[in-house]
C-alpha cells in the first residue's frame, strides 16, 4: 500500500457529495490543509472537513459508502475520522460553536481557511484551482486573513496561546516553513522559540508522526536543518551536538554533522538509471507501517547512522581519527531513540538494520566481493537492501576527502545501482529455505534450546549459501559434521568492512 497523494479530483467529489447528503442543514466546510494545498495547486494528501454537529454520523456515512472504517478521534470534540483502504484519511471536525470560532482556535492562520463544500466541489468539478496569488474568492471564509499570509508566504499563529495550547505545534511549523518555503513573523518566531522545551510534554507518537511527516519529502535535509536552527532538535535529537563539529578524517571533506546533512541531501537528489527508477520510486513510496513509508525510515535512518561517531571515534598512533564499530555502536543508540519515540518493532528493526549493516553494503558493491559475501548481505539485509545500497551511494558521494579518488566514489556509486538492479534475483537466492530446523538439532544431537543451537544453525545456514542442500539428511550431515567440529565455525562476519575501511 502507498501513501496517497490526491491527484484525481473524483475521489474528492465522491466524499463531498456523500458528506453533504448526510449533514442535517447541509453545512459542510472544506477546511485546513486540504484548502491550503488547494489554493497552492498542489494535490492534498488528506481531506478535512468541519460540520457544527454530528460529525460521527457524517463519517459513519462516508465511511460506508467507500467500504471505510470510521472511529472517534477526540471524544471530547466528537472528532470524527475516515480510514479508506487506499490510506487515505478523512477528518471530520465539530464545531459547535460556530464554524469561526473554530478557524481562530486552530494553528496557524494559513490553515484556518473554510469553503462551503458546495463551491469547492462546483470548482474541483470544472477542475479550477485559485491561484492564491490573486484575490480571495469571497466564499472563502477566512476571518485571520491566512490567505494574505499564504500569499505572502507568512507563517504566523491564529493567536498567542495557540502554540501553548499544543506544543506540536513547533515542530508542525518546522515542517510548514521548509515544505512551503515560509518566512515567519516576528511575534510568531518568539512564540515558537518559547515553546520549544514544552515538546517534551506532547506524546511521543504525536512527536514521532510529525517527524517523520517533516522528513519524508525529497528536500527532507532543509527540515533536518531548520529543526537544528531553531532548537528543535536539541529536544528530539540532542545526541547531534556531539555531531557538530567533529572533526573526521582524511576520507572526509565535512564533519560528522555537515556529513550527515548532506549524505541526506543527496538521498533526496539520487536520479536513478531510468531502468531502475519505478522500482526505487515504488520502494520508497510504499506505506511500509500505518501511514509511515520507508522514505521517512530510511531518511531517519540517514540522520542517525553515525549517531555513534562520537562514541566510537579513537585516535591512532599518528593522531588520526578512527571510528572503528561505529556502524554498531549507532545501530544501538538509535535503538533506544527509536524506542524513545515509539516507534513499532518493525520500524525499529529496519533502521537500526539499515545503520548497523551501512558498511557492509559499501563492501560488498565492489568488484572484489565474493559472491558468499553478496548473499550474506542480501540473507541478512532482506527488505532493507535497497534502502542500504541507496545510503551508500549517497554516504559514499558526501566522503570526499583527500584520501578518497574520483575513482572509488564512482566503482561505488556504479556497482550500488548495479547491485541494486539485480535485488529482486539476489534476495531470493540468498534466502532458500533451509532444509533444517532449531527443532530437528535439537532432536538430532539432544541439545537444549540455547545459543549453541544457534550457532550451530548459523553454520549450516553458511554452507547452505555457498552450495543449497538437496534434503534435510544432506543439512544434518553438515550438522553432524559442525557439532563434531570437522569443519571451522565459520566467519558469521564475512563480508563486513575490514578496521581499516571502517572509516564512513
Amino acid at each position: 500500500m502507498f501513501r496517497p497523494v490526491i491527484k484525481d479530483n473524483t475521489i474528492i467529489e465522491d466524499i463531498l457529495r456523500r458528506a453533504l447528503c448526510s449533514t442535517r442543514d447541509g453545512r459542510l466546510y472544506v477546511v485546513g490543509g486540504c484548502l491550503r494545498d488547494w489554493a497552492l495547486g498542489q494535490p492534498p494528501k488528506d481531506v478535512d472537513l468541519a460540520v457544527e454537529d454530528a460529525a460521527p454520523t457524517v463519517a459513519r456515512h462516508i465511511a460506508k459508502g467507500l467500504d471505510g472504517h470510521s472511529f472517534l478521534l477526540h471524544e471530547a470534540t466528537q472528532t470524527a475520522r475516515v480510514a479508506l483502504p487506499s490510506g487515505l484519511w478523512i477528518d471530520i471536525v465539530q464545531a459547535p460553536d460556530g464554524l469561526e470560532q473554530d478557524l481562530r482556535a486552530r494553528d496557524f492562520t494559513i490553515n484556518a481557511m473554510a469553503a462551503p463544500a458546495e463551491d469547492y466541489l462546483a470548482r474541483l468539478s470544472n477542475g479550477r484551482h485559485a491561484p492564491v496569488k490573486g484575490k480571495r474568492p469571497q466564499w472563502i471564509v477566512d476571518p485571520l486573513d491566512g490567505w494574505g499570509d499564504l500569499k505572502n508566504r507568512k507563517l504566523r499563529l491564529c493567536h498567542p496561546d495557540s502554540v501553548n495550547a499544543d506544543p506540536l505545534r513547533v515542530l508542525r511549523a518546522v515542517r510548514l516553513i521548509t515544505a512551503l518555503d515560509l518566512g515567519v513573523d516576528d511575534e510568531t518566531d518568539i512564540r515558537l522559540r518559547l515553546a520549544v522545551p514544552r515538546l517534551e510534554e506532547t506524546a511521543a507518537e504525536r512527536v514521532r508522526d510529525e517527524w517523520l511527516s517533516g522528513l519524508d519529502r525529497r528536500d527532507g535535509y532543509r527540515y533536518l536543518v531548520e529543526a537544528a536552527r531553531r532548537g528543535v532538535l536539541d529536544v528530539i535529537l540532542p545526541e547531534w551536538r556531539d555531531s557538530e563539529g567533529l572533526v573526521q578524517n582524511g576520507y572526509h571533506h565535512l564533519d560528522v554533522w555537515e556529513h550527515t546533512v548532506e549524505v541526506l541531501r543527496l538521498l533526496g537528489a539520487l536520479e536513478p538509471p531510468k531502468d531502475l527508477e519505478p522500482l526505487v520510486t515504488t520502494y520508497l513510496d510504499e506505506l511500509f507501517t500505518g501511514l509511515h513509508t520507508r522514505r521517512g525510515l530510511l531518511y531517519t535512518a540517514a540522520v542517525l547512522h553515525d549517531i555513534g561517531k562520537p562514541t566510537a571515534r579513537t585516535e591512532d598512533e599518528n593522531g588520526i581519527a578512527r571510528f572503528h564499530g561505529h556502524d554498531r555502536v549507532s545501530a544501538e543508540q538509535s535503538r533506544a531513540w527509536l524506542a524513545r519515540w515509539k516507534f513499532s518493532q518493525r520500524e525499529k528493526t529496519f533502521v537500526s538494520n539499515v545503520i548497523r549493516l551501512h558498511m557492509r553494503a559499501g563492501s560488498v558493491v565492489g568488484r572484489d566481493a565474493t559472491p558468499k559475501a553478496i548473499y550474506r548481505f542480501f540473507r541478512d539485509a532482506g527488505d532493507a537492501a535497497p534502502a542500504l545500497l541507496l545510503l551508500n551511494i549517497a554516504d559514499r558521494l558526501s566522503a570526499r576527502g583527500p584520501w578518497t579518488s574520483d575513482e572509488e566514489v564512482r566503482d561505488q556509486v556504479d556497482g550500488s545501482w548495479r547491485m541494486l538492479g539485480r535485488w529482486s534475483e539476489l534476495l531470493t537466492e540468498a534466502n532458500l529455505p533451509l532444509p533444517l530446523s532449531g527443532r530437528d538439532v535439537m532432536r538430532e544431537f539432544a541439545m537444549p534450546p540455547g545459543p549453541e543451537v544457534g550457532r550451530v544453525l548459523s553454520a549450516v545456514r553458511d554452507l547452505h549459501d555457498d552450495t543449497p542442500f538437496a534434503n534435510r539428511e544432506a543439512a544434518l550431515e553438515a550438522a553432524r559434521n559442525v557439532v563434531n567440529d570437522r569443519i571451522p565455525e565459520t566467519d558469521l562476519n564475512n563480508g563486513t568492512a575490514t578496521a581499516d575501511n571502517n572509516v564512513q
